[in-house]
Parts: structure tokens; C-alpha cells; sequence
């Protein structure tokens, strides 16, 4: 047998620890390659990139095994200039190696996205377009095997594409370590041995890694990492995981109604209204409740099979966690349908992109909560962002008695936002009105001015104007270090004033709308144009759920979540509380055990500052939730943890943090509904997806946020808050993917300003900063 191959490294900075590895076993890697065959060549391609010295190093096809080895140590890395690195460039030189089999594979191991044609940097330019250089070399028997390290989501699109167009299969390495034993395997495939390949070590078999490396080999999806999203069927009942031995109602089944699950006839012994469960089995007192595949509570007395489960039979129960147990390999979604898209944002200074153009009028206390309401209903009414309270002829009808009964109910708001606004660029000018700011403890006044810095450096923010009274504890000084830390080279216009150093409120007042409306003719300048939709930051919060936000709503926000995150965007999930026995699994996730370590203590003090007071985990569900279906926390939180996707944890953050990294970002904040969003927003969210099953009209001032209903009834019966419904999920009509899809669509929708959310419309401007106690 004889084989040509070719082994290409991207040697820029982030890769250089790809190559010392395979330095370091450079030799017993080249023993075993010509092992598998008795007639091989290797080539090698090192590429840096264009701001390099030397842009490629290459060496052609040979046998010779000292030749291969002395290459290989001879060059050192280079920096690299930006994150796209050359690797069109790479892709065209696989043709010019001198190839003599017509066996030919070529492995190409990096890290980030490609240049596009036409790049330039000083005398050099991008002559080559990556998709039709990987054509052209299949065209040429050039078999390309993309290795995808570090698994950066904004270059996943690039490897999953040249594997497409090769006809090969996209190999993810998150442990450089083990970057020789990728390439071996190629080369066993490439043989048609990978079998045999496989069963020559035990770590083969045990580890995550190397089995799901197989895996994609053999163009499987690995065992471990198969969906849990529940398919939707349009039958009554549905059982999630095979382990489960809870089955969800998805209409309402009355006693004596006969079930067949698992090959197995059931009869209903109680009632079981839609979104409730029931036993799929007879259970003793003690026995564990499993739905999702995981624990959800015990029984607390005998359950028999067909019996409807509640707070009466059942108690809460939660897998306890530990640290970061195991590697973690994700599969991304297929994102090309989503490639080329872009949506319509303003652009900032610093690389932001924000989706909305706001004027922020902020209170440094509550002090000062009368002066800004002055200031900004001053502001609104002259320049046309105040809208006629449609209550008013309501009230007057009522007072002259000019109206009946059947008028008073087709009184509705209107749906019309600043058709007439003086400013055309500038989409809002809002108010954050807060109870803190002094009194308390300092900690608090520190948090909040974090919190109102994150929504200043917000890339939604256009400018703001903020008012201090001058002894509070939450000092001009604070804040502003705390903006500097968000934005060291802040540039937007912004209009600092003390009340105290003003003198009267009316010298105050007038000095700060005098400085408000000069600094919204610069704000007004900005005007909207395309951006990636790796700019977007979306946020995935739930509120008023129901039993069927963890089958409908909240995966396909997950699936939403992941497409972003595979895109290069970023993702915040939040609600610690309503995380409660999916921890390990989270932890499971995160990139690093740093990370991991992090979201354990955060949750592990939550937890017990919860329980200290008397109110643990265990009574986050609301009689709202209860009613409709969720029973436990542990079973709320399974639903909730739907939202995140599946895609890894990229970093824990603390509240007020700010988001740094692309990917899943986990956010400790309370479950509370205005709590969470007003948390979110300050970490840098510019949109807020919120599932919802029982109606619920939470909005923010700055940050655009879309409703999602988790069931049609819900949908028509409170169709004025609701922006999309999930509902034909349980109905069988659409799949996860199809609706996680379709939910992306609508987000770059809202982000272009071509759509406004229900919230928004209705002036749904919620702020509630977290005072860091107990809050469920």
C-alpha cells in the first residue's frame, strides 16, 4: 500500500504548542506512520501568516525519515498579527507538492478562521479564496482532513466547510497533547485500518476524547454526546430519556385512559392535566423520581404507576456536584445556512455592536430619582418619544359616562413607537430609576455602580447623563473607575453632574438637559450597517415557566444559543438558583477546571447563603410553576439548563461582570425575573431571548427583549407580549433545530431594527439591580 501525505501547521502563536508536541515526538510519530505503510511519503507545510517574515515553510514529499525529522526542528514560530490566519494560501500550496500517488491526504491543524481574498497586509494580499482552493485540490484526488483546535466558535465554520467540500470529516483536538494520535489515525483510515488502530490501547476506550474522535472518524455521533432534546410527536404523552420513569402529558388525559410506553400498557389512575406527569412505574416511599435522565426528587410516599405526580407525593432531590470531572467534545450545529448573514447594528468605538441607539438618564442614588424623571420627561415630550397613554379617553369616557361595558374591553395599547422622534438615529431616551446608592452596606453602593457602568459601556448605550446628590456611598469616583475598568478609552458622550457643587435643582436641571441635548446631536450621528452575527451577545432567561418550557421553549433557545455560539457570538446563561442539579454537567462543560472551580464556589455560596435564611433550592418554584407542571427545583432547573445548548462553558462570570469571551458564558444572578434581565444587560447582553409558559410582561430599558411562549395557548391569549411561539413543538409541526432556527432568524430581525419586541413597544422598562442577598 502507498500513501502520500501531507501534514500542514499553522505555527502562528496560539498553535506553536501543536507543533513543539509533535517536535517532542517527532520520531516515534514518523516510526509509526511508515508502519501502516510500506510505500509513504510525508510532506510538511508550516505556514504563519502575512505580517510574518516568512509566510510558508515547506517540504516536499519524501521517504527519508531524517530529512522529515530535521525539517520539522528547524523552524521556531511567529506571532501572527491578528486572529484570520493564511490559511487560503496553505490550501492552494497542497497542489504544488509533488504528489505520485494517487492516495493522497492532506491534514490541515489550526486554530482560527481564514483571510478572505482579497486581504492585504502592507505588500502582501490574499490571492486565494479558501472554498475554491479546497475544491480545486479535490479535483486533484487531494483528500483534506481539517483539525480544529482550541475550538474557537468563530472559526468552526471554516473547518466544518472544508470538510464538506472534501469530503472528509471535521476532527475536533482540545488536548494538544494528543495531536499525534490524531494524525496517526488519519493515516489508519486512510488505510481502511482505523479498527485496528482503535483497539491497540485501552485509553482508546476509556477516554472521552479518543472515543469521540473514532467517532467522527467513522462519521458517527459519538454515544455520549447524542441530543436529549425530546423529537416532538404529535402523541398525548411523551417520555424524554429512556431512563425516565416520569411521562409528560402534552394534552390533558383523564383517569381510566390506557397508554401504551415502552411495549408496556398503562392506565391512568388519576386526572393528568396538560404539562403534568405521571408514573411510568409503581414507586416506594424513598425511590428516586428521574426525568431528563437525571434525579429529580423522591417519593415521599407510594406512587402508583399511572398516578399523577405533585408536591403531595413528591419532595425536591438534586444530584450533588463535585469539580470538573471529565473532558468535554461538542458537535456544532450546521451553521451555513447562517454564514453569510448580517445584521444592521450601530457600531461603536471599541468593536461593540449594539442593537439599539438609547440615551441613558442615571441616578447615582435614590436621591436623585425626581431630578432624572424631570430631566427625562422634559427630554421625551419636546423631542418626540412620548406616547399618548391610550388609558386617558378611557378614564374621561368613565368620568362622563359616555361609555358601556363591551367598549371598555376593546381599549388597547397602541402598538406605534416614535413615529415622530427628532433625533432619527437615536431609538429611545431612558431612565434607570433605583432604590440604592446609600445607606446599606458599601458593597451594595460598589455593585450598583458596576452595574450602571456595564449598562453605560454598553454597546445599546449611546451616551447618558448621570446625577449624583454628592455625600451618597456610591461616588461619581466609583463609578467612573468602574467604567474605566469596562472601557479604558471610553468616547461616548456622557454628562457627569453633583447636585450638591450645582447648587439649586434648577441650575442642575437645566445644565444637565442643556448638556443631555448637545450630547444626543453626537449620539444622533451614528447610523446603522451591516455586522457579523458574531457581534450579537444574546442572554436566554425563562419566567413564568411551565411543564413544557424544558421540551419546547427552552431547547430551542439552546439550539439558538449553540448556532450562536458556533458562529463566534456570545451567550450568557444565567439564574443560579435554576441551575440546581445540572451542576456537574455544567461543570463538565467548562473549557478548563480554573472555570469550573469558579461556577462550583459561586453556586456552593449561593446555595448556602439561601439555606442559612430558610429558604433553600428547594422553594425557587413558584405556585405559578407548581400548578402548571414543575413540581421540584431540580425539575425546573432541567428545563431552564435547556436553554444554554450544549455548546462548552467559556467562563464564569461574577455579578456585575462584564462578558470577555465568545461562546456560553454562565452569570451568577438570582432567578427573579426583572433581577436577572436588568443583570444580564449590564454583563453586555444587546438581546435577551425569555421563554415563558404562563405570560409575563418583563422588558428592559436597553436591551430588547423577545418573548417566547412555550405553548400556542398561550400565544393567542396574551398575543400582545408574546414575539414567537414554540407551541407546534409539542404539537409535532416543528422540530427543535427548525424552531431554534427560526428564533435566530427573528433575533437578527430585532437587531437590525427591521422588528421591535413587544416589550419594547409597550415601554416595558424593567431595572431592578440585585442587592446581592437572597433572591430566589
Amino acid at each position: 500500500m502507498e500513501l502520500n501525505l501531507v501534514i500542514s501547521f499553522d505555527d502562528t502563536g496560539s498553535m506553536s504548542s501543536v507543533r513543539r508536541e509533535v517536535r517532542r515526538k517527532i520520531a516515534t510519530l514518523v516510526d509509526e506512520l511508515f508502519g501502516i505503510y510500506e510505500n509513504l511519503k510525508i510532506g510538511i507545510l508550516i505556514h504563519n501568516d502575512y505580517c510574518d517574515v516568512d509566510t510558508l515553510q515547506k517540504m516536499d514529499l519524501t521517504n527519508q525519515h531524517a530529512d522529515i525529522i530535521d525539517f520539522l526542528n528547524r523552524e521556531s514560530s511567529c506571532g501572527g498579527g491578528d486572529d484570520a490566519e493564511c490559511y487560503a494560501l496553505a490550501l492552494h500550496e497542497f497542489r504544488n507538492f509533488s504528489w505520485t500517488s494517487t492516495n493522497r491526504v492532506a491534514i490541515l491543524l489550526g486554530d482560527a478562521p481564514p483571510h478572505e481574498k482579497g486581504y492585504k497586509y502592507e505588500t502582501k494580499e490574499e490571492l486565494y479564496d479558501w472554498r475554491e482552493e479546497t475544491t480545486l485540490a479535490k479535483a486533484e484526488g487531494i483528500r483534506i482532513y481539517p483539525i480544529q483546535a482550541l475550538g474557537h466558535r468563530s472559526s468552526t465554520f471554516f473547518y466544518q466547510t472544508v470538510a464538506a467540500l472534501s469530503g472528509t470529516i471535521k476532527l475536533d483536538l482540545s488536548q494538544f497533547a494528543h495531536v499525534t494520535q490524531y494524525i496517526v489515525a488519519i493515516t489508519y483510515q486512510a488505510a481502511d485500518r482505523l479498527d485496528e488502530y482503535e483497539n491497540s490501547q485501552d485509553a482508546f476506550k476509556t477516554n472521552l476524547m479518543f472515543k469521540n474522535m473514532f467517532a467522527q472518524l467513522r462519521g458517527e455521533t459519538p454515544a455520549e454526546l447524542a441530543p436529549e432534546e425530546p423529537v416532538a410527536v404529535t402523541a398525548p404523552i411523551l417520555k424524554i430519556h429512556p431512563a425516565d420513569n416520569l411521562i409528560v402529558a402534552l394534552q390533558t388525559l383523564r383517569k381510566g385512559t390506557s397508554l401504551t410506553i415502552d411495549n408496556q400498557l398503562i392506565t391512568l389512575i388519576t386526572d393528568v392535566a396538560a404539562k403534568h406527569k405521571f408514573a411510568a412505574e409503581a414507586l416506594e416511599m424513598g425511590d428516586e423520581i428521574i426525568m431528563y435522565g437525571n434525579l429529580m426528587g423522591k417519593a415521599i410516599r407510594p406512587i402508583q404507576q399511572g398516578e399523577v405526580i405533585h408536591v403531595n407525593n413528591v419532595r425536591h432531590d438534586a444530584l450533588g456536584f463535585t469539580t470538573k470531572e471529565q473532558d468535554y467534545y461538542w458537535s456544532p450545529p450546521d451553521v451555513l445556512a447562517f454564514s453569510d448573514k448580517t445584521f444592521e447594528g450601530y457600531h461603536r468605538a471599541d468593536g461593540q455592536v449594539g442593537t439599539m441607539n438609547i440615551w441613558l438618564i442615571i441616578p447615582l442614588v435614590f436621591c436623585e430619582n425626581r431630578n432624572v424623571t424631570v430631566i427625562h420627561e422634559a427630554l421625551i415630550k419636546e423631542l418626540g418619544y412620548s406616547k399618548e397613554n391610550d388609558y386617558q379617553a378611557l378614564v374621561r369616557h368613565l368620568k362622563n359616562k359616555t361609555i358601556d361595558e363591551p367598549s371598555l374591553k376593546a381599549v388597547a395599547p397602541s402598538l406605534s413607537l416614535y413615529q415622530n422622534r427628532h433625533f432619527k438615529n437615536m431609538d429611545g431616551i431612558k431612565v434607570l430609576t433605583h432604590q440604592g446608592g446609600c445607606g446599606g452596606i458599601r458593597q451594595d453602593s460598589e455593585t450598583l455602580c458596576g452595574l450602571l457602568a456595564g449598562y453605560v459601556h454598553h454597546p445599546n448605550c449611546a451616551g447618558a447623563t448621570i446625577l449624583s446628590l454628592g455625600c451618597q456611598n456610591a461616588q461619581m469616583e466609583i463609578f467612573t473607575q468602574e467604567l474605566k475598568k469596562r472601557s479604558p478609552n471610553f468616547n461616548k458622550p456622557l454628562v457627569l453632574l453633583d447636585q450638591q457643587k450645582c447648587g439649586t435643582e434648577a441650575h442642575l436641571l437645566s445644565e444637565a438637559i442643556r448638556q443631555t441635548y448637545q450630547g444626543l446631536e453626537i449620539a444622533n450621528q451614528i447610523e446603522r450597517k451591516p455586522a457579523p452575527l458574531s457581534k450579537l451577545n444574546i442572554g436566554v432567561k425563562c419566567g413564568g415557566s411551565d411543564g413544557f418550557s424544558g421540551i419546547s421553549a427552552n431547547p430551542a433557545m439552546g439550539h439558538t444559543a449553540d448556532l450562536l455560539s458556533a458562529l463566534g457570538g456570545s451567550v450568557v446563561l444565567a439564574e443560579f438558583p435554576e441551575l440546581c442539579g445540572q451542576e456537574q454537567t455544567l461543570l463538565n462543560r467548562c473549557i478548563n477546571k480554573t472555570i469550573a472551580d469558579k461556577f462550583a464556589t459561586l453556586q456552593r455560596t449561593y446555595a448556602q447563603r439561601a439555606a442559612a435564611v430558610g429558604s433553600g433550592f428547594d422553594m425557587n418554584p413558584s405556585p405559578g410553576n407548581i400548578k402548571d407542571g414543575l413540581i421540584t427545583d431540580a425539575m425546573k432547573s432541567a428545563g431552564a439548563a435547556k436553554k444554554g445548548g450544549t455548546s462548552p462553558v467559556n467562563d464564569v462570570l461574577d455579578y456585575p461582570e462584564w462578558v470577555q469571551k465568545s461562546g456560553l458564558n454562565l452569570l451568577c444572578t438570582p432567578g427573579n425575573d426583572v433581577e436577572c434581565t436588568t443583570a444580564m444587560t449590564a454583563a453586555g447582553t444587546n438581546l435577551i431571548l425569555f421563554s415563558t409558559g404562563l405570560g409575563t410582561p418583563t422588558g428592559n430599558p436597553l436591551c430588547p427583549v423577545i418573548k417566547v411562549s412555550t405553548n400556542t395557548n398561550l400565544a393567542k391569549h396574551m398575543a400582545d407580549i408574546i414575539d414567537i411561539d414554540t407551541g407546534k413543538i409539542i404539537t409535532g409541526e416543528k422540530t427543535i433545530p427548525e424552531m431554534g432556527n427560526a428564533i435566530l432568524d427573528f433575533c437578527i430581525e430585532i437587531a437590525s431594527g427591521r422588528t421591535i419586541p413587544k416589550a419594547v413597544l409597550l415601554e416595558q422598562d424593567d431595572f431592578i439591580p440585585w442587592k446581592r442577598g437572597v433572591s430566589l
